[in-house]
């Protein structure tokens, strides 16, 4: 785990055992102590020996046991049931149902109350996507849909009825690989794939995209929304680049938007190429007093801590 200091310029880093290969890791969003993989075990006598998916409790002390280098994260609980390889944990949004996994071959939400979970709701076969999940996103402002992105589709289902709703079966061209919805405007949602371009949607057609950037010269990994200031989106790509979006006419403040020759217009505003391997992962503070920071994640395992450039954040404050 880092701890980044913006005033000193300093990170601090705790590490934790794991038992296995991490590929995804979803923090609790209201249980600092909480968090949840999706990992990796070779050694698994399941089916295909897909990712697993598990809760896990962050130790209070941090001082290492058994001769270990660092202290173990303390499992809780395991996401068991079914062969289906596991992509992402979601956490409930506000008056969500529970906790759901993202799976290639499924969507199954989960209680975890009193001990194991169990499955409390699955959409059927019938309902889901026709290629593998790439991932998904609960909707902030409907806690009860979800995007799913499935190869060249995207898709809407509502949880209340495990039916899809509206779909996008050509939404991209090639494979999707993210979607996130947007934090402040309802009926908003973003994508990104192996086409190399962002697509910003609304929800209630999905016919075609209000807004469309490209500059990545590879696979697009990860886009991502500015909790605060959603006309800043981040994306991530395996050409080892890291971009930052104004996608305003796309955002919650589009009509707004300063006229004048300083005007921003939609497009890339900064370009990051501190990784010398691919980017995979991108993701904002968490914190409201640094809503411009954000971490960068590579293939080789380093991370880089950056923020917007100071010009940017005042188009977004003034």
């Amino acid at each position: 785990m880092l701890e980044y200091d913006e005033s000193r310029n300093a990170v601090t880093a705790q590490l934790y055992g794991h038992t296995h290969e991490v590929w995804g890791v979803a923090p609790s969003p209201s249980n600092p102590a909480m968090l949840a993989t999706c990992y990796s075990d070779s050694t698994s006598s399941r089916a295909g020996k897909g990712r697993r998916a598990s809760l896990w409790r962050i130790p209070s002390s941090t001082v290492p046991r058994d001769g270990r280098a660092h202290p173990d994260l303390e499992h809780v609980v395991e996401f068991a049931e079914g062969e289906s390889s596991m992509l992402q944990v979601l956490w409930p949004v506000h008056g969500g149902r529970g906790l759901a996994t993202v799976e290639e071959s499924g969507f199954r939400i989960w209680g975890v109350e009193g001990g194991a979970p169990k499955v409390i709701g699955a959409v059927p076969a019938s309902e889901l996507p026709r290629d593998p999940i790439a991932a998904g996103c609960w909707d902030p402002h409907s806690p009860c849909v979800v995007a799913l992105a499935a190869g060249t589709s995207i898709s809407l289902v509502d949880t209340r009825s495990m039916q899809r709703g509206l779909v996008n079966e050509a939404a991209h061209v090639m494979p999707a690989r993210d979607v996130q919805f947007n934090p402040k405007r309802p009926h908003a949602l973003a994508s990104c794939g192996d086409g190399c371009k962002i697509k910003f949607w609304d929800a209630r057609s999905m016919v075609a995209p209000l807004l469309e950037l490209s500059g990545h010269t590879h696979w697009v990994w990860q886009a991502r929304y500015n909790p605060a200031h959603d006309q800043l989106v981040l994306s991530c790509s395996s050409d080892t680049q890291v971009a930052l979006w104004m996608a305003e006419t796309a955002s919650s403040v589009a009509g707004s938007a300063h006229d004048g020759p300083e005007a921003a217009a939609d497009g890339q505003v900064a370009l990051f190429d501190e990784h010398e391997d691919s980017a995979y992962a991108v993701a904002w503070s968490a914190c409201p007093k640094t809503p411009f920071v954000f971490a960068s994640t590579s293939y080789d395992g380093s991370v880089h801590i950056q923020a917007v450039p100071r010009a940017v954040k005042y188009r977004c404050l003034l």
